[in-house]
């Protein structure tokens, strides 16, 4: 059996909502912090995260956002890498996992009629079966 570590350490980040226009078009220098922390901690405690899970509203949508969802996954991944790059060596890409949140959803490819079912629905089993792989 191989040698396996004794610990895994991630880093669970949620809600940096990039494109909200109250932020701006480029909002990664509000994360700078963030940044600073997780590098004092690789220093001072030496502490890598082994995973990073990012679970819900990575970007703000096009839901009052002028700004292109594409343009905002973009900003996303700018944060992502740098976080990456922390560390060296960088995170493997493989080892970052995504729960999407209600803001990756294109509210324009969403009817009222699915908006209105959802909202009157009384059997959850339907909707799992739905959203079920």
């Amino acid at each position: 059996m191989a040698n396996r570590p004794s610990t895994i350490t991630w880093l669970h980040l949620s809600d940096t909502h990039f494109g909200n226009p109250e932020y701006g078009i480029d909002s990664l220098n509000r994360f700078e912090k963030l940044f600073d922390d997780l590098i004092e901690l690789r220093l001072v405690h030496s502490l890598k995260p082994d995973f990073i899970f990012f679970t819900g509203d990575l970007i703000f949508g096009n839901h009052h956002s002028a700004i292109p969802m594409e343009h905002q996954f973009v900003q996303f991944n700018n944060f992502i890498e740098k976080i990456r790059n922390i560390y060296s060596p960088a995170i493997k890409k493989e080892n970052i996992f995504f729960a999407p949140g209600n803001h990756e959803v294109n509210r324009e490819s969403v009817s009222e009629d699915h908006t209105l079912w959802l909202h009157t629905v009384k059997d959850e089993e339907a909707i799992n079966k739905l959203i079920s792989v």
